[in-house]
């Protein structure tokens, strides 16, 4: 036991019955040393007024400066730990916080006023806010949980704080996000509070290892000691989670948020989702940039949109999703995706020529006629250059002009669509071969043959090189020298292109089936057969893979499990590959009609209706879908929200 006096605030013997410093009478005043009662009076300037929180480190008081007349709030280390070396830890701790807020300055965090130490115990004295934190607000109005637009707005004003700490010099990593470290002012500010945790990290890669945080909140990199400035979104992302749903965390478990709550917005849960990704590269790259999506999707002084539970449709748009923005007609059909790169869209029709058109307005910019016969080929955009094949030769053009800089001519051509990478070009080619070149200036580095014809387009990924051939057979090679790693056999021609996620490849054979690969050991991990053959590309999103099937169905399977989630009856065969954006399925279908479904159950959402077989893959650029179509048209639909602005959503194909 440990007698403070009430007068003076000094630490007395607990069998002292006065003061030792003002001989003031010390009856009643016996305390643990747990909390400060009411009344006392520390370092004769702070007068504790009451207790607003106690946990295992610490208590926070509400309380009185006596010298600057003003109600403050004084965070407290208690003295009680059960080992020297977790004192010594959390004094440390606490210093550390001491120090991080008298240097910030920031209208979303808790004003620095002062520090001291006072009967063996540390104190930081703050600006008192006047409000509640959201796991207290959560828990009295959670209906399961809080209003959409008020998490929208809290996290807006968090991510502008996470910016302004992750660009300290060095960066400061919050580490502990979570609803009760949050406070909301009665005008709604969103106060980030508790910096008990957090740290200056000057060198990410020499810094000492600690795994701090809490449960459930805390990224995967941060468990094992490698917080950095994307583990602190991670930590926003499951506090968001939470505060929609009403459910509060599992360690790296988070049910996409519209499965528990389907009125939430897919723009919101898109966001979230992304932000909760185990791998610290697939989520945003830095707080500015996912309060730029919030922004994109949620600007200041619009009303969020609410989306009914049945067929999840806006009951107030902005914009009509599904409808034609622009078309433009050539004289030949377009089967292959279009490319969009800095507001200009890049496609190959039958016509023999490859043009680009404005993409706001579908103007034509410039053509370039290959004197070629029809092409399959895809075009792609790299450092302002354009890749695409046409006939027997594979051209490099000023994605500007359109001027031609190099060309490469093969000996019977090619269909499949080409990749760069690492200022490689990686194409298949119908004389059965695999090509790598120079995308400098088109030499060839080197070759692979294969037994058949490339139809498929290769997937590059960590140094590897997936591709499907018409010899039945599915290829792992080296990128850097083509050397095969591995191969395996399927009963027919693989057409289907390939893509790659968390370790395992996807593609579809003219045998009727979906393959799922282990990319390591080229072993496979799961199939799925279709009642015919599957030439549409699969995409993978989520723990969700889609694609096509000539039996006229796409499907949605658990991509790790290949459990199926749903299919969909189209009235066609479908040989265009589905791009998933926000929340939707987009993809068309020989019965001339381009499809919007939901991603969570599979329904249609909408469909536009054409006058061509439609065998390209989509473009979505800033909430604009671009196609092309045999009836000898590109077009461009309004989507209906904006997304990813600034950048390129690319066919099932391009990642």
């Amino acid at each position: 036991m440990t007698i403070f006096c009430d007068n003076c605030g000094k630490e007395n013997r607990d069998v002292a019955k006065f003061c030792i410093v003002c001989g003031n009478a010390l009856e009643q005043t016996v305390i643990s040393t747990g909390p400060l009662p009411k009344g006392i009076k520390l370092d004769e300037r702070i007068t504790i007024i009451e207790l607003i929180k106690a946990g295992g480190m610490g208590a926070v008081y509400k309380a009185s400066y006596d010298k600057l007349h003003k109600i403050c709030a004084v965070k407290e280390l208690l003295p009680s730990y059960g080992t020297p070396e977790e004192l010594n830890r959390a004094t440390e701790w606490f210093k550390r916080e001491a120090r991080l807020l008298a240097k910030l300055d920031h209208p979303n965090l808790p004003g620095f006023v002062d520090c001291f130490v006072c009967n063996s115990r540390y104190y930081i004295v703050m600006n008192f806010i006047e409000g509640d934190d959201l796991e207290n607000r959560l828990e009295k109005e959670g209906a399961p949980g809080l209003p959409e637009k008020d998490i929208v707005d809290w996290s807006k004003q968090v991510l502008e704080v996470l910016d302004y700490l992750h660009n300290q010099k060095p960066p400061i990593i919050y580490r502990d996000l979570k609803p009760g470290n949050i406070m909301i002012t009665k005008e709604g500010r969103a106060i980030l509070i508790d910096f008990g945790i957090a740290r200056v990290v000057p060198d990410y890669g020499r810094a000492r290892k600690t795994a701090v945080g809490t449960n459930g909140y805390a990224s995967v990199e941060q468990c094992r000691g490698h917080a950095e400035p994307r583990s602190d979104l991670y930590g926003l992302a499951a506090t968001m989670h939470h505060l929609l749903t009403g459910v509060e965390p599992l360690p790296f478990k988070f049910e996409p948020v519209r499965k528990i709550i389907p009125t939430v917005s897919p723009n919101l849960e898109y966001i979230i989702m992304k932000a909760l990704k185990e791998k610290i590269d697939d989520r945003f790259p830095s707080a500015k940039e996912m309060l730029k999506a919030l922004n994109v999707f949620f600007p200041a002084g619009k009303s969020i949109v609410a989306i009914s539970s049945a067929g999840r449709q806006p009951t107030r748009q902005l914009r009509k999703p599904g409808k034609k923005f622009w078309e433009f007609t050539m004289g030949g059909s377009v089967s292959s995706s279009p490319a969009v790169f800095e507001q200009h869209v890049y496609f190959g029709s039958s016509d023999k020529k490859l043009y680009c058109v404005q993409s706001k307005t579908g103007g034509k910019i410039w053509d370039f006629d290959t004197g070629s016969y029809t092409f399959l080929s895809s075009p792609c955009i790299k450092e302002g250059f354009v890749y695409y094949g046409s006939g027997k030769n594979l051209y490099c053009l000023d994605a500007k002009t359109g001027k031609k800089i190099w060309s490469f001519e093969t000996i019977l051509g090619f269909q499949c669509s080409l990749r760069v990478v690492d200022e490689c070009v990686y194409f298949g080619s119908t004389e059965k071969k695999l090509y790598c070149l120079n995308a400098r200036d088109g030499s060839k580095i080197w070759e692979f043959e294969t037994g058949g014809c490339v139809v498929s387009s290769p997937f590059i990924c960590e140094g590897f090189i997936f591709v499907g051939s018409d010899d039945y057979t599915f290829y792992c090679l080296d990128a850097k020298e083509g050397k095969k790693v591995w191969e395996f056999k399927t009963g027919g021609m693989i057409k289907s292109s390939p893509c790659v996620r968390e370790g395992y490849v996807y593609f579809g054979s003219n045998d009727k089936t979906l393959y799922c690969m282990d990319i390591k050991r080229g072993k496979k991990v799961w199939e799925f057969k279709t009642g015919f053959w599957v030439s549409s590309s699969p995409y993978v999103v989520d723990g969700y893979v889609y694609f096509g099937s000539d039996d006229k169905k796409i499907y949605s399977f658990e991509s790790k499990t290949g459990a199926k989630n749903w299919h969909f009856q189209c009235e066609n065969r479908i040989g265009s590959s589905p791009c998933i954006v926000n929340g939707f399925v987009y993809f068309g279908c020989c019965d001339k009609r381009f499809y919007c479904l939901d991603t969570r159950n599979g329904k249609k959402c909408w469909d536009f209706e054409t006058s061509g077989e439609i065998w390209s893959s989509a473009c979505i650029v800033d909430g604009f879908l671009y196609f092309g179509n045999n009836d000898k048209k590109l077009y461009c639909l309004d989507t209906g929200s904006p997304i990813n602005k600034g950048g390129n959503t690319l066919s099932g194909q391009e990642y």
